[in-house]
């Protein structure tokens, strides 16, 4: 079996809040670093665990720097940057790439069904 040149593990990072909603940059540096320790060759920031809709285009920036700068050039760092609207998640891979992310974590765009034709939402 050929090797990965991405590495034999990747792991999503969880996004950690403070007590007031905020993001907390400092846990999130060491919760990658932890998971480094432990032999995960990459970590996915802001990927699809759950949080990434409810955090700006600023705190997704501000956490994929954070995070690139708290592990070694070795350790691959993606960003998730996956949206409902295509113009903002090319824009948000773009400012990805600027903020040190090795590679991003895209998914189909999501997909919303109309209303049928007389049926009518509350």
């Amino acid at each position: 079996m050929r090797e990965s040149p991405f590495g034999g593990l990747i792991v999503a990072l969880v996004t950690p809040f403070g007590p007031d909603n905020t993001v907390n940059y400092e846990t999130a540096s060491k919760l990658a670093n932890d998971l480094v320790a432990s032999g995960v060759d990459g970590v996915v920031v802001s990927g699809t665990t759950g949080e990434s809709p409810t955090l700006s285009t600023e705190e997704k920036t501000r956490l994929v720097a954070t995070v690139r700068d708290a592990l070694p050039p070795e350790v691959m760092v993606w960003a998730g940057t996956s949206g409902y609207n295509t113009e903002e998640s090319l824009s948000l891979t773009r400012l990805a790439e600027k903020a040190g992310a090795d590679g991003i974590l895209a998914v189909a765009p999501y997909y919303n069904n109309r209303a049928r034709r007389g049926c009518t939402s509350t």
